[in-house]
């Protein structure tokens, strides 16, 4: 199993302090360093802490109409892709509704190009109605503008011509020329841990990565196991070999001394040994990626990451 972390670059992220694109960089090199196996952007910029009550997580009353906000998605992921050599680099998730498909599908491909395909592409629907009316993007029927979306954003990965007359796309003969390092495109990766079935559906249709997203609940192997049952029988229904579909696991991890800053989570905690004894029961089970969202978010934090990493039985 490979292990990576997510790069958080929100106000306040690193243990309290703001980072700048910069810190997130180096942060990105540091993980390289210490043998972390993959890194993670987010893609939000402008937020009310009440929109979080979208994704499940309820902060407290005086944080609500409190505005923050982070730096951009693909510009990081970008400046991660040259400054680093091996690691991995992902998105947890891009939003297909803060940009045109067929540009976003151009950008993915450009940063393939620049990580020397490295590349994890996570999309989704978008999480925060107060977000995307601040920047001016629609939010009504998300799932149906990300089912379109990631259509045209598929086939021009792949190599295609691709022409789409939606309801809310268009593309006409659109392609990617040149063409990044890999024929197909890097690989996708959809979440659907609440099991919502179009969603679900989409993943099987689309993704070459299921990403069971546990970190904002209780970051349990059972939660893991209810997750993936219900997607297998959407596997099932719609005849994809669960065997060709990898698993991303995203779990927290409180390796300090203070309360995990996300509310309602409850993290993996205790010693090196106890956390990497925890994961090795989820690398056991031949997950093929774990993501954390890691507590001290801090270079100390990812140092001992680092070891965990080390302390996970293969």
């Amino acid at each position: 199993m490979k292990t990576g972390v997510v790069l958080f670059s929100w106000v306040g992220a690193m243990d309290g302090k703001t980072p700048s694109s910069r810190d997130v960089v180096e942060l990105a090199k540091l993980s390289e360093e210490v043998g972390l196996d993959a890194v993670w952007i987010t893609d939000h910029f402008f937020f009310d802490y009440a929109d979080f009550k979208s994704v499940g997580i309820e902060f407290p009353a005086e944080l609500h109409g409190v505005k923050a906000g982070a730096w951009e998605c693909w510009a990081l992921v970008s400046a991660i892709a040259v400054a680093t050599n091996r690691i991995t680099i992902g998105t947890l998730v891009s939003s297909t509704s803060f940009r045109n498909p067929a540009l976003l599908a151009r950008t993915i491909d450009t940063v393939d190009d620049l990580s020397n395909g490295r590349l994890i592409v996570g999309l989704g629907a978008g999480d925060f109605p107060f977000e995307h009316r601040s920047f001016g993007y629609p939010f009504d029927r998300p799932v149906a503008r990300f089912e379109e979306a990631i259509a045209i954003i598929s086939g021009l990965l792949k190599g295609q011509k691709v022409s789409f007359d939606g309801e809310f796309y268009k593309a006409e003969e659109a392609e990617l020329i040149p063409k990044g390092p890999r024929p197909d495109g890097p690989p996708l990766l959809i979440g659907s841990v609440y099991g919502r079935p179009r969603m679900s559906r989409l993943t099987i249709q689309y993704a070459d990565y299921w990403n069971c997203f546990l970190a904002f609940g209780a970051s349990t192997f059972d939660r893991y196991e209810e997750s993936w049952s219900k997607l297998l029988e959407v596997c099932n229904k719609f005849d994809r070999d669960p065997a060709t579909l990898k698993r991303n696991v995203t779990l927290s991890v409180n390796l300090g001394d203070t309360p995990f800053p996300i509310p309602g989570a409850t993290p993996i905690s205790g010693t090196i040994e106890e956390v990497a004894s925890i994961l090795t029961k989820f690398s056991d089970e031949g997950i093929e990626h774990c993501t954390v969202i890691l507590h001290p978010f801090t270079r100390v934090g990812i140092e001992k990451l680092g070891r965990v990493v080390e302390n996970i039985s293969t």
